[in-house]
């Protein structure tokens, strides 16, 4: 069925099916002559597959389109608690008479605004917002308990409520998740672990669905309306599948594994029996009239199991966990508090902004730890080793003093950089900081609702843990500028050399020639004087 007009049918999750892992071989199966194949819980090899071993084949996803054989209808009306954030425009509240200040505006619910939660909404909205359910069979009334708003069913089977009931603020979200009851499943606060769907398929043979992890800490603030188990929601939509309702499935589609009925007389002719899971295109020579060992229990298991079956295997394996309706309700914010909403929000802006300068921040501190930590060393390093670094001037004692010179440059630099997005950031969101921590302080939210006013504790801590840190970066920083001035002044003032002003240092002179210039001379000339045949000192050649 469908939702009437104007109402939204609440999305249910998908079976995501099966992949396939298990190979079922025919008696005696061989290939080229070699050692026999044998069923397995893997998929088949190129050899198996030649051998005429058929991969159990995998199952296409499943919609569950039912919820206790209906659809699940809501329409959104009304307005937010806060309007206009810019401007400060809020819902209008009602006063402890139970009335809304403007004549706009109508009262839902009695009493007390803080004991009965009184919501106003427009008078032009058709029914009072929906606070609280009841699930079960369609319902031709309001379900006991509840003051009679609207409790419709539509002819086509759709069944939806709009009940107010005092004592709750309005639902404002609605969702299907898994439950168990134990506080691990429902509504994670971490959002990344989603358990609102399967984590993906499940392996074909075992029958074992893929579940999402557990929640490491559960969003209290969720409520339970209806809940069904796994079991018994995927077996009502497996039994409305094609699978168990077209014309050509065969009479005999239990599950074999448990009913031991087959879903055609052999396993040769379930490969030509529609509804068969390994039904091959019609063709009942596949297997040459071959059949499963009598003790390959895998593979039977396989070729005579019937699709509809496989289906209903699935549904009685699963767990006992339960697909649940979960609601949220608007956050109570008492309005008599000393820190609204619309200042809350605020908060929100300035925060956000000082995102990117605290992203710079960590760029640049990283780049500082990579260039004293990581590149500076190996140049120094590879300076000791083979005394030149390719592209940096000089060599030896010279090229040393010229890295660790321009290293005390280069970390100034970035110190002095990142001051700058650190200021930037605490400057930003000083002003959120100052609003979260009177909301944390104050407690404006509901008494049962502990998760708000904890969320608001949280993040006023790591705000302020945050901006700790940067005050601490910050001080370091100038630290360093401080002592790295401090150590020029007393270096100029000492008249010291840096490493540009060193020159590099005379190398001593190893050819003789150049080290006794007069002997040399003198040698010459004697040798130019003597007359021939003169016999000079030292060793001659024969």
């Amino acid at each position: 069925g469908e939702c009437p007009s104007g109402y939204h049918d609440l999305p249910l999750p998908k079976w995501p099916g099966t992949f396939s892992d298990a190979c079922a071989c025919p008696s005696g199966a061989t290939w080229d002559g070699e050692a026999k194949m044998s069923s397995s819980t893997s998929t088949c090899d190129t050899n198996e597959t030649k051998a005429g071993c058929i991969t159990q084949p995998e199952i296409k996803e499943v919609s569950i389109k039912e919820w206790h054989g209906g659809l699940i209808c809501f329409r959104r009306e009304g307005e937010p608690q806060l309007i206009d954030a810019k401007k400060g425009i809020l819902r209008s509240v009602a006063t402890k008479s139970a009335s809304c200040y403007s004549k706009k505006y109508k009262a839902c619910g009695t009493g007390t605004t803080k004991k009965d939660r009184t919501t106003c909404v427009p008078s032009s909205q058709t029914d009072c917002p929906l606070t609280g359910a009841k699930f079960g069979a369609s319902y031709t009334a309001a379900p006991a308990g509840y003051p009679t708003n609207v409790a419709a069913v539509d002819g086509s089977g759709a069944y939806y409520f709009n009940v107010g009931a005092s004592g709750s603020m309005p639902i404002n979200q609605l969702r299907i998740a898994l439950w168990d009851g134990s506080g691990k499943r429902g509504d994670c606060f971490n959002q990344k672990l989603n358990q609102r769907e399967y984590a993906g398929q499940g392996p074909s043979y075992t029958y074992a669905n893929n579940y999402p992890s557990e929640c490491k800490k559960m969003d209290t603030r969720w409520e339970v309306l209806d809940a069904i188990t796994e079991s018994e929601i995927l077996e009502t939509t497996f039994l409305s599948t094609p699978a168990c309702t077209a014309s050509s499935v065969p009479s005999n589609k239990s599950d074999y594994m448990i009913t031991g009925v087959q879903c055609a007389d052999t396993e040769a002719t379930a490969l030509a029996t529609p509804g068969c899971m390994v039904y091959f295109n019609g063709n009942a020579n596949a297997w040459g009239g071959r059949s499963c060992g009598s003790s390959d229990k895998t593979c039977q298991n396989i070729m005579l199991q019937s699709n509809c079956g496989a289906l209903g295997r699935w549904a009685s394996q699963a767990t006992k966990l339960e697909w649940a309706v979960l609601v949220r309700h608007e956050m109570y914010w008492d309005p008599e508090c000393e820190v609204n909403m619309i200042e809350i929000s605020k908060a929100e802006k300035p925060v956000n902004n000082a995102l990117p300068a605290l992203e710079w921040n960590m760029g640049l501190v990283i780049a500082v730890n990579i260039i004293s930590g990581i590149i500076i060393p190996f140049l120094l390093l590879y300076n000791m080793i083979y005394g030149d670094v390719p592209c940096i001037p000089g060599e030896g004692e010279v090229e040393k003093d010229l890295i660790e010179a321009n290293k005390k440059y280069i970390n100034l630099v970035l110190h002095v950089a990142k001051l700058i997005p650190a200021g930037i950031a605490i400057d930003t969101f000083s002003t959120g900081i100052g609003i979260v921590q009177r909301a944390a302080e104050a407690g404006c939210g509901d008494s049962s609702d502990k998760r708000t006013d904890l969320t608001f504790e949280v993040l006023n801590d790591q705000l302020l843990t945050t901006k700790d840190a940067l005050w601490g970066q910050i001080y370091n920083d100038c630290f360093a500028l401080l002592v790295a001035l401090f150590a020029w002044i007393m270096e100029r003032l000492g008249g010291g050399d840096t490493a540009d002003d060193k020159s590099p240092p005379t190398e001593t002179p190893t050819d003789y020639r150049e080290a006794k210039p007069e002997e040399l001379e003198e040698e010459e000339e004697a040798t130019e004087e003597a007359p021939p045949g003169t016999k000079l000192d030292g060793p001659v050649d024969a």
